[in-house]
């Protein structure tokens, strides 16, 4: 607890006190690494996040090789802390299915661009972009993947004979909607039509 300047004593009370709010008992606070479990260690990073107070929370998939028991147990424990500490949250993660009840806001990115935005809810119900389409069939359809959904032949997509082309969509090569525009001209990210909520944004020629 450097960062906060306080004696050692105060400073080991303090991380038993951080644990303890994690669910880790303190006769586990002088374990290696090696000694926990996944979700433990999980819980510890947990706490080490939290223990400066920070108002922002950012959470890159703190989920990510844990079993489904673990990682309810995480996610639950996320949200109790943003809750009880009014914490704003930022969770990066390839499984949308994980944020249900956990954030308001979606932003979906491909290639690191941002391809659709909007609160949660109306991107659920109502998903705009191609990409976000195919993610949230993937959540439907229990026999589908993300390696199947992404693995059409370069050669029907036209990839190859574009690849030169650094203004087109990066998602044109993989999207079944593509058309002439979308290999010449890359998309912005505006409000989805001209009459459309301006929280609602997407990349796309289909809508702008």
């Amino acid at each position: 607890m450097s960062h906060k300047h306080v004696p050692r004593r105060e400073a080991f009370d303090l991380a038993i006190k951080m644990l303890s709010n994690v669910g880790i008992t303190p006769d586990r606070a002088f374990d290696y690494p090696h000694e926990l479990s996944g979700g433990m260690r999980q819980r510890v990073v947990i706490a080490l996040a939290m223990a400066l107070s920070p108002r922002v929370l950012i959470a890159d998939e703190p989920t990510s090789a844990l079993d489904v028991v673990t990682q309810q147990h995480i996610l639950e424990l996320i949200k109790g802390e943003i809750t009880s500490k009014g914490l704003s949250l930022i969770f990066i993660t390839h499984e949308i299915s994980l944020l249900n009840g956990l954030v308001d806001n979606l932003a979906v990115m491909y290639a690191g661009e941002v391809m659709e935005h909007g609160s949660f809810n109306e991107i659920l119900d109502e998903p705009l972009h191609p990409y976000t389409e195919m993610l949230l069939n993937t959540l439907l359809t229990l026999d589908s993947s993300m390696k199947e959904a992404s693995s059409i032949p370069l050669q029907e997509t036209g990839l190859v004979q574009n690849s030169k082309s650094v203004n087109m969509c990066k998602y044109a090569p993989r999207c079944k909607y593509a058309f002439d525009r979308c290999w010449k001209e890359r998309p912005l990210l505006l409000p989805a039509g001209k009459k459309a909520d301006k929280e609602r944004l997407v990349a796309c020629h289909k809508y702008n």
